[in-house]
């Protein structure tokens, strides 16, 4: 895994925060569930109002949270179980853009 630098996190909370505004939806999927249950692979979609695109963000979350990219199904590597990871790992974003992990809502497709 590549190193991520103070400036390519930075930069990625800034648009990430343009994209995901205070209140709004975050859309994720789950790719992929190991067999053991405890590693989730988690897309994360922005959708604008209007639009008929939706964009894979998660590279920009991974930048966010420090996290890895599974780079066979694509997606956020989420580690945990026992919970709703897709919850986690929006909560984990909201409190990384905003101080408050209940900033943004998950939706999950």
């Amino acid at each position: 895994m590549n190193k991520i630098t103070a400036d390519e996190k930075a930069d990625a909370i800034t648009r990430l925060t343009v994209m995901f505004p205070k209140n709004s939806p975050v859309h994720t999927v789950v790719r992929n569930v190991s067999a053991s249950g405890m590693t989730r692979s988690i897309s994360v979609l922005h959708h604008e109002d209007g639009s008929e695109i939706i964009e894979d963000v998660s590279y920009l979350v991974r930048r966010a949270l420090g996290l890895q990219v599974d780079p066979k199904r694509g997606g956020v590597k989420v580690q945990g179980a026992g919970m709703d990871m897709s919850f986690h790992l929006v909560y984990s974003l909201a409190q990384a853009l905003y101080g408050d992990g209940y900033a943004l809502s998950n939706r999950s497709i």
